[in-house]
């Protein structure tokens, strides 16, 4: 029986992408901000130093859950919904260490459950810890990268049987790319993309933000 989406909010940048599409093209990116940040070019001519120091943010914007098929049919889904994150780190030039968690919002489905039809709505989160890496591109914008590990749950009332259950924890890779533009000393507007991360065993979650961050 095909797919039937419930409802998707007016703003879904993966609608046409998923993680499989990006995640190979996401991952070389990864690594090449990773190698520039290393290199002998990586304060480029006309690029200022990163400021070195703990900083805090906070960034909002869509996701996109990615839900493995089971064993019972699925009649309809809801996978797009709103985002926040919320995360906190300290700069050393180039590299950074971050710690941050992340709402991905909530996850609605509807399946066939014997002669019932069963509609968990479930809630996805992580807490991750990664090592975040800059490449100045001019005097006040840098390329952002993060690399680090995560702890995703998916939670709340999950009717389906335990081998189809959505509900769940998944420890897994973090890995996502991103721009940071310096508005003044202390604050900057950032940009990230997130793909792929697992935060159950059935399912993953795509995101894209925008936020503030501060540096004290």
């Amino acid at each position: 029986m095909p797919r039937v989406v419930l409802f998707r909010p007016p703003f879904r940048p993966f609608s046409r992408l998923s993680s499989r599409t990006l995640s190979r093209p996401l991952a070389a990116a990864l690594a090449a901000a990773l190698a520039l940040s290393i290199g002998p070019g990586a304060l480029a001519a006309g690029a200022a130093a990163e400021a070195v120091g703990p900083y805090a943010g906070v960034a909002v914007g869509a996701s996109q859950f990615n839900v493995r098929d089971g064993r019972s049919p699925k009649l309809a889904t809801d996978e797009h919904d709103r985002m926040a994150r919320l995360y906190a780190g300290y700069q050393f030039e180039q590299f950074g260490v971050e710690l941050g968690t992340t709402s991905y919002g909530t996850l609605r489905d509807s399946s066939r459950l014997g002669d019932a039809t069963v509609r968990p709505a479930l809630r996805g989160s992580d807490v991750y810890l990664a090592v975040t890496a800059r490449l100045g591109l001019t005097e006040n914008l840098s390329l952002t990268s993060r690399l680090g590990v995560a702890r995703g749950r998916v939670s709340g009332r999950d009717p389906l049987p335990a081998n189809d259950a959505l509900a769940g924890r998944s420890t897994a890779l973090l890995a996502g790319l991103g721009l940071s533009y310096r508005v003044s000393r202390d604050l900057s507007l950032t940009a990230d993309l997130d793909l792929g991360h697992k935060l159950a065993p059935r399912v993953s979650a795509n995101g894209l933000m925008l936020g503030l961050q501060v540096r004290f």
